[in-house]
């Protein structure tokens, strides 16, 4: 029995290893289950996500990765309808479902070195392609984000204030290179891709900051998932075209996924991604990159020393 395996997978070895608080860990792993013995497309996101854990530990077992992509397109088929004629009952096992197609997303990718070792796997195109599914399941959701926050599953919820405490010093001045990257963006093509740029620089070295200072660090991902989400469209689509500047802004992104290593799903995925970005870039921007090469190959402090 296949799907008994992932659940079990999911209850006794994957859910331990989330790295949430005790709270969201109950949620987790009693609340949300038992919705998903209701809701079968929320069940669908849980086996995903405990398959792609399982290859995590065990890169022998293909048949997994084979069956967490089956778990993935079945739930995105299911809820697909709920999506189209949301009610206040769909909200929060719409929600929940995102969260788990976020986290299997990543983890998938993250896990394509080994099950895709070849190349076949365009790892920036697998990456817009994560953020678009998340990003339109949560605009779905938006109008309902009330209701979401006051229920059973508001614990869940990843809330901007997760960012933690006022931090001690402007951006620019904790992180002197972001100038340069602003500088960049500001040569994009279009006003609105400028914009986008610059939104999505301010993003990054903000949630590098907090990462840094974050005391509670079981909130370390959501900060992550936050800023990958909020990237807007017309980024997205430069990224997609590989842009150069977007690619750029990229790099310096895996510098902050990178502070991020007590999650299985995104382990070594900075790494990967900042070789692709690396590689479809020529010397000429090199010396852009050397910052966030730095970072992720731990060479370098992320930020200046300045009093937290």
């Amino acid at each position: 029995m296949p799907d008994l395996e992932l659940l079990h997978h999911y209850l006794t070895v994957a859910l331990p290893t989330m790295p949430v608080d005790n709270v969201r860990r109950e949620l987790f792993g009693t609340s949300w289950v038992q919705l998903g013995l209701k809701v079968p497309y929320v069940m669908h996101g849980i086996l995903a996500l405990s398959a792609v854990h399982l290859y995590s530990i065990d890169h022998s077992r293909h048949d997994v990765i084979d069956r967490c992509h089956a778990h993935r397109n079945n739930a995105l088929r299911l809820v697909r309808p709920a999506m189209v004629n949301m009610t206040e009952q769909e909200v929060i096992p719409i929600f929940i479902l995102s969260t788990f197609i976020a986290v299997t997303a990543l983890g998938d990718l993250s896990m394509s070195r080994f099950h895709s070792p070849h190349g076949r796997v365009d790892i920036i195109h697998a990456m817009v392609d994560c953020v678009e599914l998340c990003r339109g399941i949560h605009t779905v959701i938006e109008p309902h984000w009330d209701y979401l926050r006051n229920s059973w599953a508001g614990p869940g919820v990843n809330y901007e204030d997760d960012l933690g405490a006022q931090l001690p010093a402007p951006i620019k001045v904790l992180y002197p290179v972001m100038l340069d990257l602003q500088d960049l963006a500001r040569a994009a093509g279009t006003e609105e891709e400028r914009d986008a740029c610059l939104d999505a620089v301010q993003r990054c070295f903000e949630s590098m900051a907090h990462l840094e200072r974050l005391e509670d660090k079981s909130a370390s991902m959501r900060i992550v998932h936050i800023a990958l989400m909020s990237l807007q469209r017309p980024f997205l689509n430069m990224l997609s075209a590989k842009d150069p500047i977007a690619l750029v802004i990229m790099a310096h992104f895996t510098a902050m996924m990178h502070m991020t290593p007590e999650a299985w799903w995104t382990g070594g995925l900075a790494e990967m991604m900042f070789e692709h970005v690396k590689g479809l870039l020529d010397g000429r921007w090199g010396q852009l990159l050397a910052w966030p090469k730095s970072i992720v190959y731990g060479t370098t402090p992320v930020a200046m020393e300045t009093e937290k």
